[in-house]
């Protein structure tokens, strides 16, 4: 009886997402018509600043409020189609018993030279690092989905748990995009928008992104460290891994990588080799990663002589695992087509945004950032907000007195700490679905760690009032 008490506790992700995309047909209804104009100039469309103006708009009908989510499916096909086929793809992978071997042979080393006790800590660090250097350097989140199946595994075997799974991969790799100094997806596109020098103020942003990286490991180090030595605390501890726990992996140290294992490891690492070669150098998308871990899943699955029908198999299990995740992405994905087509987005940036003009420069510092953190709950994308509010944001600056460079890192900041909260960002659910996290657990984990560098991230922006943080 208790525990059928604690799961009807947990919250839905559809029924809250389907809450938002209602509470904003309403607004279809309550909100006056409004948009700005829009300029395209090199194939890129930004908004024209003071050119808002009332137009005239239709609220959406009631078949207009579930048309959003087939249409919000539509829209993200091509992420959906990322998830179902890179999850089969690492079944595949998990099949030929090569990562099982070829983590216990890491697990074992480590192991053998620091002790368990030492050994656990040195493994999650590494894990932390490498998806630091995905999100920080790279500027990935989406891109890091299909390698995330890859460690909850060996972050299991550890004798952590799977919010420690998570939190080590994914969390880490959203607050090193939140902080990335080169993200041409924020940063990037504001600096060309805003007419500052790109990438300038550098080493700002390069002490910003360490410091809250250290803080953030320390954070899941704090957590790791009470749940491996008291499983009990564990904030999960209710949710079946059936599945994620990989036993082998903890108890196969012993064996030996046969030829055909080492290949399917140099597959994998030639896969991931050409996703991140295709994204530094081409800028991929959803579909050529996608595509880059098909054929590698199933070049390993041929030379491990599965046959067709079973490599198959393999990518159909995977898909039906992956089906919570990738419904929740096309069901997110609805808000944003009911903001589109009801003609919200405008009018609700002109009243958020206005008002910052009249403030003064630390106050509107401080404004940006939270008036973009908010934004983020309703447009997920950090290019589309910025190509949006920059524009906006600018003269903002210049009315307020803080530096263009300022505004931008506050829109930075905005933009990326909230990523790991709001329950519309698609990305997130998916890889709490991939852990089995439910979303009340995960913000129980993660809100005072937001709440830590969202006051880090408010200093932060007084200082770079207080010193002008330019070049301008």
């Amino acid at each position: 009886m208790e525990a059928t008490k604690k799961k009807r506790k947990e919250l839905n992700p559809f029924v809250i997402v389907f809450v938002v995309i209602f509470a904003c047909w309403v607004a279809t209804y309550l909100i006056p018509g409004g948009a700005y104009d829009r300029v395209e100039e090199n194939g890129v469309v930004s908004v024209v600043a003071d050119s808002y103006h009332a137009v005239d708009k239709e609220p959406l009908s009631v078949f207009d409020l579930f048309l959003s989510i087939p249409q919000g499916m539509v829209m993200s096909a091509g992420l959906m189609a990322l998830v179902f086929l890179t999850t089969g793809a690492i079944g595949v992978f998990n099949k030929t018993g090569a990562l099982t071997v070829g983590m216990s042979h890491l697990m074992g080393g480590v192991y053998k030279r620091f002790g368990s006790e030492k050994g656990a800590p040195i493994v999650l660090f590494c894990v932390m690092l490498i998806f630091a250097v995905l999100g920080g350097v790279l500027g990935w989140i989406e891109g890091g989905i299909p390698f995330i199946p890859l460690f909850i595994p060996l972050i299991l075997a550890l004798g952590y748990d799977s919010m420690v799974a998570i939190a080590s991969t994914a969390l880490v790799m959203m607050i090193g995009f939140a902080y990335c100094p080169i993200n041409v997806y924020t940063v990037g596109i504001a600096h060309d928008i805003a007419g500052l020098p790109m990438f300038s103020g550098m080493g700002y942003r390069v002490v910003v992104l360490v410091t809250c990286l250290a803080i953030t490991m320390a954070y899941i180090f704090r957590y790791a460290a009470k749940v491996k030595a008291d499983p009990s605390r564990s904030l999960v501890k209710d949710v079946d891994m059936t599945g994620l726990v990989d036993k082998d992996v903890a108890t196969s140290e012993t064996k030996k990588l046969n030829t055909t294992q080492k290949l399917v490891l140099l597959i994998l690492a030639a896969t991931i080799g050409v996703v991140v070669y295709g994204c530094t150098k081409y800028a991929w998308g959803y579909e050529p990663i996608t595509a880059a871990f098909f054929i590698g899943g199933t070049a390993a699955g041929l030379i491990s002589r599965l046959t067709p029908g079973e490599i198959a198999d393999i990518y159909i299990a995977g898909a039906k695992d992956s089906v919570d995740a990738a419904m929740i992405i096309g069901t997110a994905s609805g808000v944003s087509w009911i903001l589109e087509q009801g003609g919200l987005i405008d009018p609700i940036v002109h009243a958020t945004a206005t008002p910052l003009s009249h403030l003064p420069p630390w106050a509107a510092a401080i404004g940006v950032f939270i008036v973009v953190t908010l934004l983020n709950g309703l447009v997920a994308g950090g290019s589309t907000k910025a190509l949006i509010l920059m524009p906006l944001l600018v003269p903002i600056a210049d009315i307020t007195g803080i530096t263009r460079q300022t505004v931008t890192q506050a829109f930075q900041f905005g933009d990326g700490i909230s990523n790991s909260f709001w329950i519309t960002y698609g990305t997130l659910l998916i890889f709490l679905s991939l852990g089995r996290i439910p979303i009340g657990k995960w913000w129980k984990f993660v809100v005072p760690l937001l709440a830590s560098l969202s006051v880090i991230a408010i200093i932060g922006l007084v200082i770079a009032v207080k010193i002008n943080y330019g070049p301008f």
